[in-house]
């Protein structure tokens, strides 16, 4: 017979803020549909993890891809505004939602400027809105580590 206590069945990590907690549940809740269009994003730009294009390789399904982009970008606009009416009552689970908050709008504005570059025919526009957006979501990437771990408190 196995006992087992208030302990072993705690996660790992025990999250005191009962608003940093709901925000960590709502980000997991949405992850399926996030994605869905990511991986929409991905099939309609052909491109595969870890893999540099080919010169040559097939160009991406533009309709496909302003689809995808529309839609993560919905799909952001409704966490952020899912997120934002959660309350925190620590310094830190209201810090970490603030930081969450700031990333969906970095996110957001990435998405803006990348949908731009796919609808612009100009190459060196295209090349200097790409890199742009490439520095949001790196911008992003670190924003969004630091308010995990401060939600994670």
């Amino acid at each position: 017979m196995k006992v087992t206590t208030a302990s072993t069945t705690r996660s790992r990590r025990h999250i005191h803020d009962p608003g940093a907690r709901a925000i960590l549940n709502i980000v997991l809740r949405d992850r399926a549909q996030l994605k869905k269009h990511a991986k929409q994003i991905a099939d309609a730009t052909h491109a595969r993890p870890g893999q540099k294009p080919v010169p040559g390789g097939p160009l991406p399904d533009l309709q496909r891809l302003l689809l995808g982009l529309r839609g993560l970008r919905g799909d952001l606009r409704s966490l952020h505004h899912s997120i934002g009416g959660t309350k925190c009552h620590t310094a830190a689970g209201r810090h970490g939602k603030a930081l969450i908050l700031e990333t969906l709008l970095t996110l957001d504005a990435s998405l803006r400027t990348f949908t731009t570059a796919a609808e612009t025919s100009d190459r060196t526009t295209k090349a200097a809105l790409v890199l742009q957006a490439q520095d949001l979501n790196k911008q992003a990437t670190r924003t969004v580590k630091t308010a995990l771990s401060t939600l994670e408190r």
